[in-house]
């Protein structure tokens, strides 16, 4: 059963990866959810980018490896998938701070 979970594991990462380097590269804010793209000045497009794209990646790390770990240590697991949600929750309230 490991090493199903690794391979989901691995499989969300390269999702997430790639997706994160077509976002920071296209500047299609339009896949992010809950954000009007249209509002978004020209000035703060690239910033918005990186940094969602940042997030992504390093979110989608810690939830993998708790998902990983679940097996060997309950606590420590729901804690990187906590601090995997914060990170992602993160980019929104930099998001709005940019857009004010």
């Amino acid at each position: 059963m490991i090493m199903l979970d690794i391979v989901i594991a691995i499989i969300c990462i390269i999702v997430s990866l790639l997706l994160a380097i077509y976002i920071s590269y296209s500047k299609n804010l339009k896949i992010i959810a809950s954000i009007d793209h249209e509002k978004i000045k020209a000035e703060n497009k690239n910033k918005i980018a990186y940094i969602f794209s940042i997030c992504l990646v390093i979110g989608t790390i810690f939830i993998a490896m708790g998902y990983i770990i679940n097996d060997f240590n309950f606590y420590l697991s729901m804690l990187m998938i906590l601090i995997g949600f914060v990170i992602l929750a993160m980019f929104y309230v930099i998001f709005f701070k940019f857009n004010k």
